[in-house]
């Protein structure tokens, strides 16, 4: 009798105290102003109008919103070519985007020439980036497995020139094989 007390006394005994004891702190952590950035999406297709989304980030504690901006200068360059694209709302059914700013120009594949988006909006703030169409990979043969528990895995094959230093995004997001949906991505750089 004398064992089993004395271990259930000693378990008592640490409830009461570790009950006692107040385990929560409130800490109160200084941090500094947020301060909207500018948050750009734009894609080159050939065939397709320049089309771009433009937005403002919103800070982490700030209820859920899309701060669109109307108001931006922005333009494409590309050789000797200056685009302008102006504020215009355009939704994509089909990719499911949406774009607020874009040009009745089309985009043209002109390989290995630079093309420099220049954002700028009237609080002063700027965004640049730059991009080149790349040449387009010949896929050589796309195969699909399926699992017992309906998962599916791809082996696509292409062939790679070995002196690039190159990247590819390869994406599946939906097909209609057997009313399947499947969601990936794979990234390669040789």
């Amino acid at each position: 009798m004398k064992t089993v007390l004395f271990p259930a006394i000693a378990l008592l005994t640490l409830v009461v105290v570790l009950n006692g004891c107040n385990l929560e702190k409130e800490i109160d952590v200084p941090l500094p102003d947020y301060e909207e950035k500018l948050v750009v999406e734009c894609y080159l297709e050939e065939g397709k109008p320049y089309r771009m989304a433009l937005t403002e980030s919103v800070s982490y504690f700030e209820g859920p919103r899309l701060p669109v901006v109307n108001d931006a200068e922005v333009t494409i360059n590309h050789g000797a070519s200056r685009i302008r694209l102006n504020y215009a709302v355009d939704v994509d059914t089909v990719y499911r985007k949406a774009y607020n700013y874009m040009s009745n120009s089309q985009a043209s594949a002109s390989k290995g020439e630079m093309y420099k988006l220049e954002v700028k909006d009237p609080k002063g703030r700027t965004v640049t980036a730059s991009a080149r169409f790349l040449p387009k990979v010949a896929i050589e043969s796309v195969e699909w497995r399926f699992n017992k528990d309906d998962f599916a895995f791809l082996l696509v094959k292409f062939e790679d020139d070995p002196s690039l230093t190159n990247y590819y995004r390869f994406q599946i997001h939906k097909d209609s094989l057997n009313k399947r949906d499947f969601c990936g991505c794979m990234y390669y750089r040789h």
